[in-house]
This record gives structure tokens, sequence and C-alpha cells, in this order.
């Protein structure tokens, strides 16, 4: 998942879905799971949180092939 999401995402083809597959997935397998009952810092984890929930509310960028290949069909 992580490596297709983030093709998909830097491509910009279903980014909104991708970053939330990409925030649930990092929040419970790395921050969850490993992070907080060890004690480690979350300071990473945290800022790749916000930044997958971030390209969530944003979704696609106008440089993305998404939206290029809107325009050249309208």
């Amino acid at each position: 998942m992580e490596t297709i999401g983030a093709a998909c995402v830097v491509l910009g083809i279903f980014t909104r879905f991708w970053a939330l597959c990409m925030a649930l997935e990092d929040d419970q397998s790395r921050f969850l799971a490993v992070k907080l009952p060890h004690g480690g810092n979350i300071e990473l984890e945290g800022l790749l949180f916000a930044g997958a929930i971030t390209l969530r509310g944003a979704g696609d960028g106008p440089l993305s092939i998404a939206v290029k290949l809107k325009h050249s069909s309208t």
C-alpha cells in the first residue's frame, strides 16, 4: 500500500483516497502499535500523520497528472 499509494500521491491520482489510507495505516501501525507502548518519540509519526491529513483536505495540486487529464478532457 505504501509503494502504490505514494506513487499515486506523487502523480496526483486518487490523492485524497491514498492520503486517507496512509493516515490510517500510519496512525495504527507505527504510532499505536510501536511507538506509544514503548514510550518512543512520536514527532515524526505526528508530522507524517499531519501531512497525510493535509493532503486529504487539499487534494490534487495544480501540477498533478489528474488535473491535467481533467483539463484535457473538457
